[in-house]
Order: C-alpha cells, then structure tokens, then sequence
C-alpha cells in the first residue's frame, strides 16, 4: 500500500512525570481533552492543516489549498486567548505540506508529498525560498509529515507505506524506525512533546480513517511504550496531530471530520 499523505484517555490514560523544568501546568496532563473547537481565523472554505506553532503559541505556520495550491501560510496574535490575524504566504514554493520550523524560525523542513526538502532564511520578515531535497532520506517512496524535535537533535517523519522513523538533526543518516510504534497498520504524522518523552501520531484503524494515538518513554534515548488511542480526538474521519502545547494542555490537530480538513484545538481544562 502506498500512501500520500497530503494534510496529511479517558480509561487506560497514559501518566507520567513531568520532567522538572517542564511549564508549570495549567491542566491535569493525564486527563482527557475536554473540548474541541474549530480554529476559525486560521480556517477557510478551501484545505487548510499541518500548523505548527511557537512556542509561545503567537505565531502559526501551516499548509493552506486557500490560494488555489498548497502553500505555506502563517499569522500572528497578541496573546494566546485572542484569534489569529491575517494570514499572509511564507514561503516561495507553490506546492508544500507540513512545515516544520527550529526554534529561531529560520529553519524549516516541508513535503512535496514526495520529499522532505530543507529551505533558509535570514530574517524572520524574508519568505523562505523554495527548498532542496534532503539527500541522506530521500528514498523512492513518500515521506512526508516532518516534525522537528522540541530539542533540536531529532527529525522525526513518517515514510510510505506508513512507518514512523527518527533521524538525527542536522541530518546526518536515513533515519532509523521507531520499531515500537510500527504495526501492520500505517502510522503517520508524528509529533511530540517539548521534553520529547510523548509523542502523538496518527494509525489507520479498522475502518480505513487516521485516528491519533499517544505513548510515553521515560527519556528521549528511550522506547516508547505502548500506544493507546485518543478516543476524544477521533471521528469517523482522518485526525491527525499537529502541535502540542508545551504544558501539554492544548493540542491542535487536522481533521476531515467535517468533509474536508479543517484545523481543530483541543484543550484540557484547569
């Protein structure tokens, strides 16, 4: 099977510890997501998905089928609580999906749903040019969904026909499987915590529709554990994560849910 990815609990909740010098919490991190909503002032009739955020969740970057092609879009906020204004291009290739930035936001890794390809700046007001293959994962088939680690040592992605792998960053190798997250089924879209020890990602389930799972490891050099589904976050539709709150509170995702994909924030309450 060959996959293109192009926007692409409850009982049994995972716990663990927060690392020491983690944000203090806003949430209980072990509870269900409470409430979903639509993220309307990054929404619009066309495609959108794949945001990403910084990590003081003013800026959002993501993928938007707004301007006729899937391009890089970003917006800015005062705060946290207020909507996002207007959206504006950032990036110069015509056809890119899930951007991925490093922390100084001149850095970012995309898919042409095809390749993962690496593009520069210099300042945080120039648009990125369009980017180049990156050669040492770059195989025959798909990858797609990059995810930089919080950490800044990590390039996680998922390659078809649907296997999840980690590759150090600046990339060095072809990355290496996360054996223990692989299954029969297609995993795709990671995405992990600020300390790196939870990772979220999407599963083809039974149905044939991306549901999002999550698992713990006790520190970054570690296995994960074993997966458990999301069952609050999961529709009949694809659902896939995007970005993660760094106090683990606020997770925003892409969903189908409504016949196309729209982007979706789910939060956990105080």
């Amino acid at each position: 099977m060959r996959i293109a990815l192009l926007f692409i609990a409850a009982c049994g909740r995972i716990a663990f510890d927060p690392l020491d010098d983690a944000p203090a919490a806003r949430c209980d991190p072990f509870a269900p997501f409470e409430t979903i909503t639509l993220v309307d002032s990054l929404n619009t009739p066309f495609l959108d998905g794949g945001v990403r955020l910084t990590s003081d969740e003013l800026v959002a970057y993501w993928h938007s089928e707004r301007g006729g092609l899937y391009e890089g879009w970003t917006a800015q906020r005062a705060t946290r609580d207020q909507p996002f204004g207007m959206a504006t291009k950032f990036v110069a290739s015509t056809f890119m999906l899930w951007p991925t930035l490093t922390e100084d936001e001149l850095t970012m890794v995309y898919t042409n749903n095809a390749d993962l390809l690496l593009t520069t700046r210099a300042t945080l007001t120039d648009v990125f040019p369009n980017g180049t293959g990156i050669a040492a994962v770059t195989t025959a088939v798909i990858e797609s969904s990059p995810f930089l680690g919080p950490l800044g040592a990590t390039l996680y992605f998922n390659r078809s026909p649907g296997v999840l792998l980690a590759a150090p960053w600046p990339v060095t190798g072809p990355g290496q499987t996360i054996a223990e997250l692989d299954t029969t089924a297609a995993e795709v879209a990671p995405l992990l915590s600020a300390d790196e020890r939870v990772i979220y990602f999407s599963r083809f389930s039974v149905t044939a529709d991306l549901d999002t799972w999550v698992a713990v490891r006790d520190n970054p050099a570690s296995q994960f554990g074993t997966a458990q589904v999301v069952p609050e976050l999961n529709t009949g539709g694809a659902d896939n994560p995007t970005w993660l709150s760094p106090d683990l509170c606020r997770l925003y995702f892409e969903s189908s849910r409504s016949a196309q994909f729209d982007l979706y924030l789910a939060e956990r309450k105080p």
